[in-house]
């Protein structure tokens, strides 16, 4: 990495994603070491990969961000939330948008408000725990917000290197708080983690490179665990580690939290309103799912069974170094949609109606052994397979025709799974969700035994047209009714790009009124051609 240039006293929006990007070359190089040392909660040797598996979501997500502070924290925020992964990798995600949300919209952080960041994240971090426990990567947190506070009139470089300085001796003293770590011989797994975050972060504010590997003093205090110890404390409480996000609409954490805490351990939910992330230990994770369901969309679902990860962690036969084996390249009508697409794992999106060029072009870009395109367009499609023909590399096409196929699609995509597999997945789920649209007509034709007059709006379902008339919302009451004749418990509208969101709030509520037994959702598609996308699931 090339040192960057500071103020002395100021940290600013590429400073921030320089740090961000060290961050997370600091932990994917020390992953193997951080998960020989996770022994809490569950000794399941993952807090590495979950952390960097976090923090790669947020630099993803800053790769077409401008430089502007609240641009950058902005982005860091959003995809925190949608990135988090795992207990600590939540945790420090939830701290990340404590102190983006501290920040507001400031040009540069000084050291009062990166005082008033640490001590906010660290508050947002200890909130979204159900029962916190210290010896763990909160009190180190903790401790580096207490430091920063007494530093505010330093400049931001001594202030990261005190900063830094006290997280090592608390890091240090972790088994001295919590028995576990004790008995094991070893330091807290993501207390180390975050260690990693801040020494990014000092070496930034000096303007030196970050390194690709640091060597920290006192290494005897991260030795492996004592495995005999750590088996005789026993199974996890419960079996599996679930975790999804849900977007809705006035969704209350705190209520959701007082629902899903039944029976369940490890209970982490962060975010709110339109977009929640969750994270749980339970013996069955379909009843977490059902309950969430209820608030909103359910979507990236991961659930490991924990019995078979301590079982590996235990026996050390097993590296958990992060295995990326395939790719999504997905074609999007919109902004919006595209947005989405990326947010549920694809790695590139394609705008518009891309050619093949544009198609392999993308497929280069994605670093996996295969990489699946999903057309979301019939008139995309033959395309698609042109590419894939004439791709170097394995590359399949998933036949997903319309926008909601995809996206239905992209909800049981894992990039860990080979590319047969995930092909095979996600053909079975595309058939899953029916699709329908909302277009106005330029000229008057007869079409599917419906009379079309130029300038009414039609509604399509699975391409026939199945509605025509000057009243847009009676398209789109008859449309879902035609849809929901096919059975369906959540419509979902991806309004266009002339659309206004009051016009889109006025048409989820006249559906909903209409169809008082489904839930209605609606979201920003942007498509220029069409005013509503729907999907019917």
């Amino acid at each position: 990495m090339t040192p960057v240039q500071t103020n002395e006293r100021l940290l600013d929006g590429a400073c921030f994603k320089a740090a961000l990007l060290g961050a997370r070359n600091l932990l994917h190089a020390h992953i193997d070491e951080i998960n020989r040392l996770n022994v809490f909660p569950v000794p399941d040797g993952d807090t590495g990969t979950n952390m960097y598996l976090t923090l790669d979501a947020v630099v993803n997500g800053l790769e077409n961000v401008d430089e502007s502070l609240p641009a950058v924290l902005k982005s860091v925020s959003h995809h925190a939330l949608l990135g988090a992964r795992g207990n600590s990798g939540v945790i420090l995600a939830q701290f990340l948008v404590g102190f983006t949300a501290a920040a507001g919209n400031r040009k540069v952080i000084d050291g009062a408000a990166l005082a008033h960041g640490f001590a906010q994240g660290t508050q947002e971090a200890y909130r979204i725990v159900s029962r916190p426990q210290e010896g763990t990567i909160l009190t180190v947190m903790r401790a580096a917000a207490e430091e920063a506070a007494q530093r505010v009139g330093d400049d931001l470089g001594t202030v990261f290197t005190h900063v830094l300085d006290r997280a090592h001796t608390v890091l240090a003293e972790t088994p001295n708080m919590l028995p576990i770590l004790k008995k094991a011989g070893v330091i807290d797994a993501g207390g180390l983690g975050f260690v990693y975050v801040l020494e990014a972060f000092t070496r930034v504010l000096h303007g030196e490179a970050v390194p690709a590997v640091v060597h920290v003093s006192g290494e005897e205090a991260y030795a492996a665990p004592d495995l005999e110890k750590v088996k005789a404390a026993g199974p996890p409480l419960h079996r599996y580690c679930t975790e999804f996000s849900l977007a809705g609409a006035g969704i209350s954490s705190r209520e959701l939290r007082t629902q899903l805490n039944k029976n369940v351990d490890s209970l982490l939910v962060l975010g709110e309103d339109k977009l929640v992330h969750v994270h749980l230990h339970t013996d069955d994770p379909g009843e977490a799912l059902q309950t969430a369901a209820a608030y909103g969309r359910v979507f990236r679902v991961k659930i490991d069974d924990m019995y078979r990860q301590v079982d590996v962690f235990l026996s050390g036969s097993e590296s958990n170094e992060v295995a990326v084996r395939t790719g999504v390249v997905a074609a999007a009508p919109g902004d919006g949609v595209g947005e989405i697409m990326r947010s549920l794992g694809a790695s590139e999106v394609v705008m518009g109606t891309p050619s093949v060029g544009e198609l392999l072009t993308a497929v280069a870009r994605v670093n996996t052994a295969g990489v699946i395109i999903l057309p979301n367009d019939e008139n995309v499609r033959l395309v698609a397979d042109q590419a894939s023909n004439l791709a170097t590399r394995p590359v399949q096409v998933v036949n997903t025709l319309t926008v909601p196929q995809g996206l239905t699609a992209l909800l049981v995509f894992d990039p860990h799974v080979e590319l047969a597999e995930n092909v095979h997945r996600m053909e079975s789920a595309r058939t899953r969700v029916h699709s329908g649209s909302v277009a106005r007509s330029v000229r008057s034709s007869t079409l599917d035994e419906v009379m079309v007059h130029t300038g009414e709006f039609v509604g399509i379902y699975e391409g026939k047209i199945v509605a025509a008339e000057k009243d847009e919302i009676q398209v789109l009451r008859d449309l879902v009714g035609k849809m929901l004749a096919d059975n369906g418990e959540l419509v979902t509208l991806f309004y266009g790009a002339t659309v206004a969101e009051k016009q889109a709030e006025h048409a989820r509520t006249a559906i909903a009124n209409a169809y008082p037994q489904v839930e209605v959702q609606f979201y920003y598609g942007g498509q220029p051609d069409r005013d509503y996308i729907v999907a019917v699931e």
